[in-house]
């Protein structure tokens, strides 16, 4: 039997590694464009703005299938998607010669999302003391902020250093890694019963009729709108 310390320390290496490549591309984007790809400079702003913004697009879409499947298939397997994913996609940006091809390889990229929510629901599996739970919930919320942060930081570094080309190897390297680890080392959490989890089934329409939710979800939509608004402005500068 696993040990659950040893789980949460494979969970929070999958929150900060993934975290970070989704953010490591974000300071070299138009340079990998202008500079590997040949963009016009009066495509330029076109196509940072579309390379970055596909990829939440997708999310957008795609977000509720995963989440479903992350309930039929296992939590397990849904990490794994994500890690392949995103390993999958970084090949593609490594290998792209146009920009379109570059927009394609981010478009892949927003398949990857969903693993957030199955981590946390691994954590919450892990322990039936509720105030454990919180504590290690917060340890991943504070995790992922933490590699989205470091994750631009780290991509300027070794594209100053190795390239923007084989800047994108090395990130595909390191989370075609984090995949292998979680098919060799992880487990899939516990089942709940079956009546347990219908029991627990909300209706989108009933969720949308409680205003704290609906306070809350507006609330992150102008955050997000704020933060992603400065960070295209930064980049097409």
């Amino acid at each position: 039997m696993q040990s659950s310390v040893f789980t949460l320390i494979l969970l929070y290496l999958n929150v900060f590694i993934i975290s970070c490549s989704n953010t490591f591309v974000l300071p070299f984007l138009p340079v990998y464009l202008k500079q590997d790809l040949n963009c016009v400079s009066s495509d330029l702003a076109l196509y940072t703005t579309l390379c970055y913004s596909v990829t939440f697009v997708v999310n957008i879409f795609i977000s509720p299938v995963w989440g479903h499947f992350a309930d039929k298939f296992g939590k397990k397997k849904m990490l794994i998607r994500v890690s392949f994913i995103l390993f999958l996609s970084y090949l593609c940006a490594y290998l792209a010669a146009t920009p379109l091809m570059l927009c394609i390889a981010r478009a892949v990229q927003g398949f990857a999302c969903g693993m957030m929510p199955a981590i946390m629901a691994f954590t919450s599996s892990l322990s039936s003391d509720h105030k454990k739970t919180q504590i290690r919930i917060g340890y991943v919320q504070s995790i992922n902020l933490l590699g989205t942060i470091i994750g631009p930081a780290f991509g300027g570094i070794m594209a100053e250093f190795m390239g923007v080309r084989d800047s994108y190897l090395c990130i595909f390297i390191l989370v075609a890694l984090i995949c292998v680890i979680n098919i060799v080392l992880l487990s899939e959490p516990p089942k709940h019963s079956q009546h347990s989890e219908d029991s627990e089934i909300i209706p989108i329409f009933g969720i949308l009729k409680d205003p704290i939710i609906v306070s809350l979800c507006s609330c992150i939509v102008i955050n997000s709108a704020v933060i992603i608004d400065r960070k295209s402005t930064r980049l097409n500068s």
